[in-house]
């Protein structure tokens, strides 16, 4: 049990008991991130410790011998750096070249440090989103007044790549880990939905989530490309990065109103009740762990709860990306709405993904009512929506919603989107950029999609 809970208090990000006992170093005002291609690619000396004469205990000499025979071969990176080609470990890329091998860049500076122990004595972290010492919000507005839109609009996918200058490591959002750690990880795989809804066990539900949600942190802390882009699964018929991040797209958890349908065995079953029930603990065991809390610390993983809304088919009556489900105002509120609540009102859900379908003649990528209305302003929903794998550019290719994908990026991130999923095709998104510029997209909405996507990444403790 000990192991156990000191696994888990590492997987969780937390910090050792020697760093929360620290005193909080001197306020400063905030300073400027450096221009981009400002930083220096120049080796610079790592830090060494210094002992003073005084005899170190025998497990700190163990752990100084260690970091001697292993800093030139180490197989993986400490907290979210990866490793550099010659060995050294850095935030982004472009850090890579200018500290030792075994050594680690210091973000937003040139420093070197030999050890990530010595992390705290990174120059530059003060007043910005890397100073844990902060409270989220203030650390999101850092990064708000200092990225600028365009770096912001190219957060907004699944894929997202790093922003060099401002050292925010590049990081992949798509992990499907419904019941176990998808694709090349040792994890353990758990029974499928349709048999945990069968236990009508919420403490079961509960240590399974807990199960992948402990095992999705450890896979992704010895990743040594901590972005997950080296994780191949194949998704679709297509082998793409999946499975090795924090942000998990799970739980399914729509209804069974058909049996024809060919994902039933994926979700919980055909009671709302029953399926709420299972899903709240599926999720609060992924983000919270088996121990618990009150929802205020960090995430031990992120649960991505799918797909909203109205989403049972995959051909029939109609082909899932063409299908407009028309239903009753009681049957959205008593059958297909009460699961989503449940998630959102109980188990603080981290982000929701909309569905390829249209609901009463609206796709649901489009869908104000349902994004916005319901899901944020009646639920106090605070996380963010993306979309199923190419259901944004669907609005154009798919539901002819709209004329093209310019259109589509207006239409969705007006209604309520934040990032777009797709197979290494955004093309909404790239459009983006026009958007803005016509004046049919304010900058303000892309800084709030981008603000909520960066605080999903800060509770689960990645800028710590």
């Amino acid at each position: 049990m000990w192991i156990f809970g000191g696994l888990l208090a590492d997987a969780r990000g937390g910090r050792s008991a020697a760093h929360s006992r620290r005193r909080p170093r001197p306020r400063r005002g905030p300073p400027s991130p450096p221009a981009s291609g400002a930083l220096s690619f120049g080796k610079s000396a790592g830090r060494e410790a210094a002992t003073d004469g005084k005899k170190l205990p025998f497990g700190a000499m163990r752990r100084v011998l260690l970091l001697a025979t292993t800093a030139t071969a180490l197989d993986y990176c400490g907290g979210e750096y990866s490793i550099c080609p010659d060995g050294s470990c850095a935030l982004v890329a472009t850090d890579c070249g200018r500290c030792d091998a075994g050594a680690y860049a210091c973000p937003l500076s040139t420093t070197c440090l030999a050890s990530l122990d010595d992390y705290e004595s990174c120059p530059g972290l003060d007043g910005t989103y890397l100073d844990w010492t902060l409270d989220d919000e203030t650390r999101v507005a850092w990064l708000l007044a200092n990225a600028t839109t365009a770096e912001m609009i190219a957060q907004l996918v699944n894929d997202a790549p790093a922003i060099d200058r401002l050292s925010l490591p590049a990081y992949d959002y798509l992990n499907d880990n419904e019941h176990g750690v998808k694709g090349v990880a040792k994890a353990t795989v758990y029974p499928m939905g349709i048999s945990l809804g069968a236990s009508f066990s919420k403490e079961t539900a509960r240590a399974v989530g807990a199960g992948i949600g402990l095992e999705s942190r450890s896979t992704h802390n010895v990743l040594s490309n901590k972005s997950g882009d080296d994780c191949s699964s194949t998704s679709a018929g297509q082998v793409v990065a999946n499975g090795c991040g924090l942000t998990l797209y799970a739980p399914n958890v729509n209804l069974v109103r058909d049996p024809r349908w060919g994902r039933a065995e994926e979700v919980y079953g055909e009671d709302p009740h029953l399926s709420a029930e299972v899903s709240v603990g599926v999720v609060t065991g992924m983000q919270l762990g088996p121990a618990g809390g009150d929802g205020t610390s960090r995430w031990l993983a992120a649960a991505g709860v799918k797909h909203y809304a109205v989403y049972n088919n995959e051909d029939v009556p109609e082909e899932r990306t063409k299908l407009d489900a028309n239903v009753s105002s009681r049957d959205l509120w008593e059958t297909y709405l009460p699961v989503f609540k449940a998630l959102i009102t109980r188990a603080n859900a981290s982000h929701v993904m909309c569905s390829y379908n249209a609901v009463n003649g609206k796709p649901t990528c489009a869908h104000p009512e349902l994004l916005n209305d319901i899901l944020r302003d009646a639920w106090g929903f605070e996380g963010f929506v993306v979309s199923d794998y190419d259901a944004w550019k669907n609005l154009v290719d798919t539901h002819h919603y709209v004329d093209d994908y310019e259109a589509a990026a207006a239409v969705g991130i007006n209604s309520g989107m934040d990032q777009e999923g797709g197979f290494g095709s955004y093309d909404p998104i790239e459009k983006m950029p026009d958007a803005v510029a016509s004046g049919a997209v304010a900058a303000s909405t892309v800084a709030t999609a981008f603000s909520r996507l960066m605080r999903v990444r800060m509770k689960l403790g990645m800028f710590d």
